[in-house]
């Protein structure tokens, strides 16, 4: 891969609320590892190649971290922290009995396609460590983490929209949408065109269509 510019990153300054305190050192280095982890993959990215993407030297890694495993742990929990305070954000931002407007909001987070940047750097290191989940406990456990709060937040908006919908189809129309959005996610880190169209919307419109026929 020729790119070489540092990725665009989730602006993590709105999301300080809910976040856990973090360390300028180590997110520095964690940052130099995502960047390499886009750049060369998670089993390439190693010590000397995260180094020269973060302009420092290797044993500033083994300072911080010890071993490339708990580097891994420390990474894959950064960016579901990160992407977790992003839902709790996006769900602050009108107050609890506007649920129509909250809903609308994280749909179109969820399913909006990105712009000419493409996926943000966090999105791409997910979809990276996804190849990981079989093999580490960890990263399974923390994606895990993620999908289920997405699809958490998700209920919780659908159950304020849709008080008399049955408790189990909300459950199965927001692990739709996570499904949705995730499916959509990769194929747009992908570069697959017809991700970017209408049709994701057009099947999240659906599922939301027997919320409101139930």
């Amino acid at each position: 891969m020729l790119e070489t510019a540092p990725l665009v990153a989730i602006d993590r300054t709105p999301l300080r609320p809910w976040l856990p305190p973090s360390d300028s050192g180590r997110d520095r280095i964690l940052d130099a590892f995502e960047q390499a982890i886009v750049l060369h993959g998670v089993q390439a990215a190693s010590f000397a190649r995260i180094a020269q993407e973060g302009g420092f030297h290797r044993s500033l890694i083994q300072h911080h971290f010890q071993t490339r495993e708990h580097l891994v742990k420390a990474c894959v929990t950064r960016v579901v922290d990160v992407y977790l305070a992003k839902l709790s954000w996006l769900t602050h931002l009108d107050p609890p009995e506007a649920c129509a407007s909250r809903l609308t909001r994280l749909q179109a987070w969820l399913l909006a396609p990105y712009g000419e940047a493409g996926p943000p750097r966090e999105a791409r290191v997910v979809d990276a460590f996804v190849a990981l989940a079989t093999q580490e406990p960890h990263v399974r456990e923390e994606l895990a983490r993620l999908y289920q709060g997405f699809a958490e937040v998700m209920s919780d908006a659908l159950a304020a929209c849709h008080p008399e919908a049955p408790d189990a189809l909300r459950d199965e129309v927001s692990w739709g949408l996570v499904a949705l959005a995730f499916g959509r996610a990769t194929f747009d880190t992908m570069g697959l065109g017809a991700a970017r169209g209408a049709m994701a919307v057009r099947a999240a419109e659906a599922l939301l269509d027997e919320l409101r026929e139930s």
